[in-house]
């Protein structure tokens, strides 16, 4: 794991037995954190008793039509969360009309005569 802070880049790997066998969802019921070598995992939600824990293994920037099917493809991971079982129903078509929807959406939002980004709290 990396992460860019400035002038610092922090990484950090290790070996974790137990979160090893936590699952992939695009749609997440735990989140996790560090504290030095040791990891925090905590539920996003109330769960039922004997709920799997899942979280996602790809990084926000792969988090869209073309970045999910390709990551998760790389480590023969096939997603049944709502969001990979859609992605796959959906015409190419309507999939690309998504993808434009999404990619006006950033510019607009990276583009400061759009949005105010002083304002936003």
């Amino acid at each position: 794991m990396e992460a860019d802070f400035g002038t610092h880049l922090l990484r950090s790997e290790g070996l974790w037995i137990m979160t090893s066998y936590i699952n992939h969802s695009c749609v997440p019921n735990v989140n996790r954190s560090f504290i030095g070598d040791f990891q925090i995992v905590r539920a996003t939600r109330d769960m039922a008793e004997d709920t799997e824990l899942k979280w996602s293994y790809l990084a926000p920037m792969y988090c869209n039509f073309e970045g999910i099917g390709r990551e998760l493809a790389r480590w023969h991971i096939n997603c049944d969360c709502a969001i990979c079982t859609e992605n796959r129903s959906l015409s190419e078509p309507t999939k690309k009309q998504r993808i434009k929807f999404l990619s006006d959406l950033t510019a607009a939002i990276a583009d400061p005569k759009i949005v105010d980004c002083e304002r936003v709290e």
